[in-house]
Parts: structure tokens; sequence; C-alpha cells
């Protein structure tokens, strides 16, 4: 998000004796309007999507201007210390075309069961979150059982021949499924060619400007009077 300001060699003339608080007022201004354009990208993200996560709402972040640096950042997380990278997860969703590859894709890629042309959504089996999404731990057993699997000489090309009612087993470029009784299984994950996202689906840029280009305005006003003020 940029703003662009032009006239301020002339209006700090015109201020006079409150010029020198024109700084002071021009870093308020844009930290105000970056809190609302913060606070309007997150309430796009609800609205852009079904049952967001609260990470993935959560996930803009901002960095402020001051008197010195007169410049205000809007971004989303990407993936810093313990962060949630947000920015790979939407970036889709903002400019379209295919989602990353997520780690139980490349795991299963490795493991030989899944093209590298295939990505994995959800099958009717998949134990899914109150948002929609396998957790990580329940991903991590589905593909600990298809890799013990493998590990004890599992032939590719031909299913699993286990009774045991509840165990995970691929088809290679199929899916995974759980063995639901002696014979009848259900499918757990899909193996489908690449998702495409229409671009801004969820229009990260476009409500951050707009929020800014219709607030700006007001919020240096403000700043100036309270400025003018408490000039001492």
């Amino acid at each position: 998000m940029e703003i662009k300001i032009e006239g301020l060699v002339e209006l700090k003339d015109k201020l006079g004796k409150y010029g020198k608080q024109l700084p002071f007022a021009l870093s308020k201004a844009l930290n105000d309007t970056l809190y609302g354009a913060h606070q309007a990208v997150a309430r796009e993200i609800r609205d852009s999507f079904d049952m967001p996560m609260p990470v993935i709402q959560k996930g803009v972040r901002y960095t402020k201007a001051d008197k010195r640096n007169l410049a205000v950042t809007i971004y989303l997380a990407r993936g810093e210390g313990n962060d949630l990278d947000v920015e790979s997860i939407l970036r889709p969703h903002i400019l379209g075309g295919k989602r990353l590859v997520k780690a139980s894709e490349r795991r299963l890629r490795r493991f030989g069961f899944m093209g590298s042309d295939q990505w994995i959504v959800p099958g009717p089996g998949a134990p899914l979150d109150r948002y929609g999404n396998i957790s990580a731990a329940n991903m991590a057993r589905i593909l600990g059982q298809i890799q013990s699997y493998q590990e004890a000489g599992y032939n590719k090309t031909k299913i699993r021949k286990t009774k045991a009612v509840g165990s995970v087993y691929a088809v290679p470029r199929v899916g995974v499924f759980r063995r639901t009784g002696p014979q009848s299984s259900i499918p757990v994950l899909f193996f489908t060619s690449a998702p495409q996202y229409e671009s801004n689906r969820f229009d990260f840029y476009y409500v951050a400007r707009k929020y800014a280009e219709k607030n700006f305005p007001k919020h240096f006003s403000k700043a100036m009077e309270y400025a003018i003020k408490t000039a001492r």
C-alpha cells in the first residue's frame, strides 16, 4: 500500500511556526490510516472465506511510521518465527493460479503414491476440524500408517491386503482409503490435478488501497489539528 502526498513544502510554509509539527501529524495520520486498513483487510478475509482459521484471520501484519520514517506497510505473515506462512496460503486467492505444495503432498510424492502433477483434497472419510481442514496431528497419523506399510514391503501395484478395520492404505495416483469392514473402505484423501484459483477472490490490494484513499485525508486533517493544539 502506498500513499503519495503532494504539496508538503507549500503546506509547511503556510503553517508558519506550526510547520515543525508536520512530520508528527503525518506519522499519526499514516498510522491511523494503517490501523483502519489493517482492520478492513482482516474483515475481508472473514468475508472471502467460509470459516477461516483464526490464525489466518490474525495473519495481517503491519509496520508503523514515525517522524523520521514516514512510511507504513501492511502485509501478510510470511512464516517468521512461529508465525504461519499466511502469505503463501492466501497468495493464490489474491493472484490466482496453483497453491503451493504442502509438506504432506511432498511426502506422498516421495513415497511414490502420488504423481508430481497431483495434489490432495479431503475425501468423505477425512477427519476434518470445524474449519474444514485436516489437523497436523491427524495428517501425521495418516502418513505414518502409509509409511509403515511402505517400509514393510508394500507392493505399489497392489492394495495391501489387511483385514484390520480402521487401517489406512494408499492406492497409487488414486487416493488414501480407510478400511471400514472386511470388504469396504472409505476415501480419506483423493489425489487430483492441481486446483486452479481465480485472482482477487481475496482482494487484498484493493481493500487496503480503497480504505487508504478514502480515509487518509480525514485522518490527516484530525492529526494536524491535534498537532497544532498540542504544539509547545
